[in-house]
This record gives C-alpha cells, structure tokens and sequence, in this order.
C-alpha cells in the first residue's frame, strides 16, 4: 500500500509539473504578441499626439494671422466688414 501510494503520489508531481511547463511554454510563446500590441499603442499615441500638435499649432497660427488685420483694424478706430 505504501508502495502504490509513492507511485500515484510521483505520477501526480509529475502530471502537476507538466502542466505547468506547458501553461509556461504557452505564455511564454505569446508574450511577444503583447509586446507588439503595447508597441503599436505606443507609436499610435505618438502619432496621435504629433498630428494633435500639428493641427493645434496650426489653428493657432490661422487665428493669429486671421485676427491680427482685424485688431489692427480696431485699434485705428475702423470696423471690419460693417
């Protein structure tokens, strides 16, 4: 009885440590895939931030050089377009 029970008890370590190695093997296999996802993100959000600054930059610069002949209008004491 002993002896069967030394037997099942090594069996079952060994069942336990495969399916470890295995469920190891299998993260191990696809943690590249989540390295190029959060790689991808990461350029993404650069990307995202580049064209955001762009069009900001470029909004600024058309409200500075649409409103400028306006002001200066204003300041000799003419009305634009009235």
């Amino acid at each position: 009885m002993r002896r069967r029970s030394l037997v099942v008890n090594f069996f079952s370590q060994w069942r336990d440590s495969i399916i470890f190695l295995l469920f190891c093997q299998l993260v191990l296999r696809h943690v590249y895939v989540f390295v190029y996802l959060g790689c991808f993100f990461f350029v993404f959000d650069v990307f995202e931030w580049s064209l955001e600054f762009v069009a900001f930059s470029s909004l600024q610069w058309q409200a500075r050089t649409k409103t400028l002949p306006v002001v200066e209008r204003l300041q000799k004491g003419r009305p634009s377009g009235l």
